[in-house]
């Protein structure tokens, strides 16, 4: 049970790197596990720390149900939090080597190989495992109802430290999502694309790919990037970064993006990292903008920030993001700002999303008339 505690560490440090994850890795857990229940002592109850007691069933469903529920898709700080949700509704999955309908993730126990989503029949093997949420799909919709109307964590949920409401239930619906018996569909067919991609990062990254780096205290002005475009939708691109860089890679990072023989920028957001060497990732990225633009923005006693002016990617919202620097909004607080050579008020219709270095707001968009 340790052994299996401590694999699943390591695959979960993996995931707050993108990975790449190693498939050597769970090639180790399952077959520790097999041997588990080869001695049948997989049910077998120990205490291990403070943790309570367990069992090897339940390290092996703790690590299988958390790396089934797509951690690429969630902040480094929202995996850590994800490993705590998962470990907590652990008592109420289900595991077994017979299929059926509710084992909506399976995996092999003789193989090197990460838990499947079970989209087709499954392989008729001795070490196939299907496993699924069982009832803490009940108790996970039961914390979700209870932050949403109370707006404060339950009590009885064991996080090991502090989180805000509006986090603990953005990562249970993305647990929600992911356990589902209906596997995620996406908003928009995607097409397949082979094109190069300039790309340059972060809210400054934007300003100065827009022009509006001037008067800003750069360390150093930043270099483009070049990736490849391996499909497009209306909702935003997938792409391959050829070689990274740096750390500054993660889901939530804001990017400028200029498409290979294109003079305009588009804005958008990382919602999905995948490592596939230590070289190489891939990425999904939503298109926030494709018309954004910089303007100064007066936020009332608070002074004038200069920030992006984001239309919709899809027009008729009726709505406009805007992206500000972090930490300079008070929620609440109307923009104004001189744009297209009239006065525009913006009326705040709630949060988007946040960044390291920026937060993005939704508004309502009204022209102050002479």
């Amino acid at each position: 049970m340790r052994t299996l505690r401590a694999l699943a560490q390591q695959i979960k440090w993996q995931h707050m790197r993108y990975g790449p994850i190693d498939t050597a890795v769970w090639g180790v857990l399952n077959k520790t596990y097999a041997v588990a229940e080869e001695r049948g002592a997989a049910e077998t109850k120990v205490s291990l720390g403070a943790g309570g007691e367990t069992s090897a069933r339940l390290e092996f469903l703790k690590a299988a149900m958390f790396s089934a529920s797509s951690p690429d898709g969630l902040l480094p700080v929202e995996v850590e939090l994800a490993e705590r949700l998962v470990a907590d509704l652990a008592p109420g999955f289900i595991l077994s080597a017979t299929p059926a309908r509710e084992h909506i993730f399976w995996t092999e126990l003789q193989r090197p190989m990460a838990p499947q989503r079970a989209v087709k029949a499954m392989p008729g093997t001795p070490g196939l495992r299907g496993f699924g949420p069982g009832t803490a799909m009940a108790a996970l919709q039961g914390h979700i109802q209870k932050i949403q109307t109370g707006g404060a964590v339950p009590s009885g949920l064991n996080l090991g430290g502090s989180y805000e409401p509006e986090q603990v239930l953005d990562v249970l619906q993305h647990l929600a999502l992911y356990w589902d018996m209906e596997p995620p569909e996406r908003r928009h067919a995607r097409h397949p694309v082979k094109s190069r991609l300039t790309i340059m990062h972060g809210f400054q990254g934007a300003l100065e790919s827009l022009g509006g780096g001037g008067g800003l205290d750069f360390d150093k002005k930043q270099t483009a990037e070049n990736w490849i475009v391996e499909n497009v939708s209306a909702g935003g691109f997938g792409a391959m970064v050829p070689q990274l860089k740096s750390d500054w890679l993660r889901v939530g990072a804001m990017l400028a993006m200029q498409p290979d023989g294109g003079a305009n920028w588009v804005v958008g957001i990382v919602r999905r990292v995948s490592r596939i060497s230590n070289q190489e990732a891939r990425v999904g990225i939503e298109t926030v903008s494709r018309a954004p633009a910089v303007a100064k923005f007066t936020l009332g006693a608070l002074g004038e920030h200069t920030g992006l002016l984001l239309p919709a990617a899809v027009l008729g919202s009726g709505e406009v993001s805007i992206a500000l620097p972090a930490s300079v909004y008070a929620r609440g607080t109307n923009l104004e700002a001189h744009v297209g050579g009239k006065d525009h008020v913006y009326m705040p219709v709630g949060a988007g999303d946040k960044g390291e270095d920026y937060e993005l707001l939704r508004f309502r968009e009204m022209v102050r008339e002479a």
